[in-house]
């Protein structure tokens, strides 16, 4: 009985978690990629639902004085209105992390609407992104 019920909280835990956290929909990293780079090295896709209504359709890293910037296109698949978040989270050579991300941004995209991320690198020791993208918390 204690297995049946232990079991159990552990079950609803995990259920009511899952449904708490509004996850990654898309994104794209330049893990590898040389400054001016117009093609993402590596897309991510967490969500086909998201994947179905909006697109990465570029990615470009270049210098901007010291410092690395970034910009991701993203294209909307759908004729009605998506309400996203994205966010950029930065990397130095070796992989470390260099804060905890950008606060999760809103963006809207009409329908078939194309529009550009874009964010500059907290320091110059960031050599390489991530960008995550996911629909706005209801």
């Amino acid at each position: 009985m204690r297995k049946v019920i232990g079991l159990s909280a552990v079950c609803a835990t995990l259920l009511i978690s899952g449904c708490a956290a509004n996850t990654v929909g898309i994104g794209v990293s330049s893990v590898g990629s040389t400054p001016k780079a117009d093609t993402p090295n590596i897309k991510r896709v967490n969500s086909s639902s998201l994947k179905g209504k909006a697109v990465i359709t570029s990615t470009k890293l270049y210098v901007d004085g010291a410092l690395l910037t970034a910009q991701v296109g993203l294209r909307s698949r759908v004729t009605k209105l998506l309400n996203l978040q994205y966010r950029f989270i930065w990397f130095t050579a070796t992989g470390r992390q260099l804060d905890a991300g950008d606060a999760w941004m809103p963006i809207v995209l009409y329908g078939k609407d194309e529009a550009y991320l874009k964010a500059t690198a907290p320091d110059p020791t960031a050599a390489e992104f991530s960008v995550d993208i996911r629909f706005q918390d209801k």
